[in-house]
């Protein structure tokens, strides 16, 4: 049995929050934004049943109309919208596992399911990626992200039990800073289609809570010198664009109050499950949920629109629900990039060519004649003339 929860605000959304709407009796619906990139705005649309499984967007199921204005005037529509029902270009996932002394008997299920994820979400050859941060007394990156299930599930068979402390926002953390920050731009031809940031997340699950990542007990660990916060990783990014961490709770001892603020606070989902023998299952769900996001671009109707909504239509079970899900726009350069609405549709026409070309100077229809020759020919030189001028008497 899966107990989730988040996605159920739809209130003020700062970008890059993610915002949600859900209705009891169908679908639920989140968006998670990203800031403004070379003048457009991208953002992540997905969609859950009530069960928490993922709904598999399409143009035939779904309808997404984007919306922009200014405060206090009326809504718009965006310019230029894009909706990518392809799914994400790239997913870049980080792995975080709590491999503290309490996981001793688990460690071959943990294993598994760390292979079996890895699997799931690079198995449509999107070029995702899969890394691995291994948290017990201190955070330690195990693999950086790769292309390649088998290294993945090389970095699972490395991971050890010991009897130490959590220090899980460390590896939180560590899990953040070791994803780069990389722009996708697909393009189609000469046109630019979309520009889609890679989607990024965090996934972590642990048995219990954190309880070492200030470096609160005593241990032969001398600490990394930062002392993460819950406050902290509230704030997480790439690049500006905010990283959802996505939490997995195993059993009854999990501290399901601060892993359930931070992945609603940053646009993921928390699952708690009764033991280790669900993790697997919690996984595979997270898995198709990041592979079934749809990427979505626009840009603002005007300069000065600072809010922006997305408006979904989907129909899932022979039932139609529409989701509004607002967002706050970042501030624009307008000097760097002129209102939308004051370019022109068309671009400009070029000087238009003269039909025919200019006509070649007229020849004259006839020839001029050529110099008339004399009837004879002058007298060649010494040569006496046939006729002798008459003598004057």
């Amino acid at each position: 049995m899966l107990r989730t929860r988040g996605l159920l605000f739809i209130s003020a959304c700062t970008l890059p929050l993610s915002c949600a709407a859900t209705d009891e009796a169908g679908t639920r619906a989140s968006l998670n934004s990203a800031d403004s990139q070379l003048g457009s705005i991208s953002a992540a649309l997905s969609v859950t049943k009530t069960g928490g499984e993922p709904l598999e967007l399409n143009a035939k199921n779904a309808q997404v109309v984007v919306q922009t204005r200014a405060p206090g005037s009326a809504w718009v529509p965006a310019n230029r919208v894009q909706v990518n029902f392809r799914g994400p270009s790239r997913l870049d996932v980080m792995l975080v596992a709590d491999n503290s002394g309490s996981q001793a008997e688990h460690l071959p299920l943990m294993q598994e399911s760390i292979g079996s994820f890895a699997e799931k979400l690079m198995a449509s050859g999107k070029s995702d990626r899969v890394g691995l941060v291994r948290v017990s007394t201190e955070a330690q990156l195990l693999l950086a992200l790769s292309s390649e299930t088998e290294r993945v599930r090389g970095a699972g068979s490395d991971m050890f039990i010991t009897n130490g402390w959590t220090a899980l926002w460390d590896g939180i953390r560590l899990a953040n800073d070791s994803m780069s920050d990389e722009t996708v731009i697909e393009t189609k031809g000469k046109a630019t289609q979309c520009v889609e940031r890679t989607l990024r997340a965090i996934v972590a699950f642990t048995d219990g809570g954190d309880n070492n990542s200030a470096d609160e007990q005593k241990s032969r660990y001398s600490g990394d010198g930062i002392d993460t916060r819950l406050e902290e990783l509230l704030k997480l990014n790439v690049g500006g664009t905010k990283t959802p961490v996505f939490t997995v709770g195993i059993g009854s001892e999990v501290d399901e109050t601060n892993l359930t603020q931070l992945s609603e606070m940053s646009g993921a989902t928390y699952v708690g499950v009764e033991d280790m023998g669900k993790l697997h299952g919690a996984l595979m769900a997270t898995a198709a949920r990041l592979r079934t996001q749809v990427p979505v671009c626009f840009e603002r109707a005007r300069c000065e629109d600072t809010e922006a909504r997305v408006i979904l239509t989907v129909t899932s079970d022979g039932t139609t629900q529409t989701h509004t899900l607002p967002i706050a726009l970042p501030p624009s350069d307008c000097r760097a990039q002129p209102p939308p609405e004051t370019e022109p549709k068309t671009k400009p026409p070029k000087p238009e060519e003269p039909k025919t070309k200019p006509p070649k100077p007229e020849e004259p229809k006839t020839k001029p004649p050529k110099p008339e020759e004399p009837k004879t020919k002058p007298p060649k030189k010494n040569e006496t003339p046939k006729t002798q001028p008459k003598k004057q008497k």
